[in-house]
């Protein structure tokens, strides 16, 4: 290519949700990261730093949580859950402690999240809880840039996308109860264009520019 941007699948979901106007986006899917840009054209970040030391309300830290609440549950540190089953029988167990000796990629791990969904759905209280603490996360994340940003009494669009929001009301009901707590006006809703749109809104862009 003649012309071309090095750039991060969150600022592409970025201008999907917004262009080039103010606002931010929140992504939750095997990790997980808000990014923003404020009336100043200022772009922002939170989150996104990777594991093990950050991307909470992620699919991976739901996996993990979900599999520490397993063990508490097994040893009785913790209350009972449907998850030890539906664990034990996603990656062929006999027993949940097993999962110890089991070499699990990230990718494995993210994946127990539907799980934690279906279990919630079945009013399993740990998974419950679970997805309240992921929606929790994902809002502080929004929450510190719309300070950040300025933004706490403005009506700006917050954007949703990924695999944890896509698959959990549970999450999503959260998510916009927690948010709304620091930014009373925040319009808050899933990401309705598919990112790749706003990669060619930004090859759009590059190339008026550079024309």
């Amino acid at each position: 290519a003649r012309r071309y941007l090095p750039t991060s699948d969150a600022a592409i979901a970025l201008a999907a949700a917004v262009g080039d106007a103010p606002g931010i986006i929140v992504i939750a899917g095997t990790g997980s990261i808000a990014y923003g840009r404020d009336d100043r054209g200022r772009l922002l970040r939170a989150g996104g730093w990777g594991i093990p030391f950050d991307d909470h309300g992620s699919g991976y830290d739901l996996g993990c949580k979900a599999v520490t609440a397993a063990l508490e549950a097994s040893d009785g540190r913790g209350p009972y859950t449907l998850l030890a089953d539906r664990i034990c029988r996603h990656l062929g167990l006999g027993d949940i402690t097993g999962v110890v000796s089991k070499k699990l990629e990230p990718q494995q791990v993210a994946a127990l999240f539907p799980l934690v969904m279906e279990a919630a759905r079945e009013g399993d209280l740990v998974a419950s809880h679970l997805c309240d603490e992921a929606a929790r996360d994902l809002a502080d994340l929004a929450a510190a840039l719309l300070k950040r940003a300025d933004f706490a009494r403005h009506p700006v669009p917050v954007a949703t996308t990924g695999g944890v929001f896509q698959s959990s009301i549970l999450v999503r009901q959260a998510f916009v109860r927690h948010v709304r707590r620091v930014a009373p006006y925040a319009r808050v809703e899933m990401l309705v264009r598919p990112p790749v749109e706003g990669a060619l809104w930004l090859a759009r862009n590059l190339d008026k520019k550079q024309s």
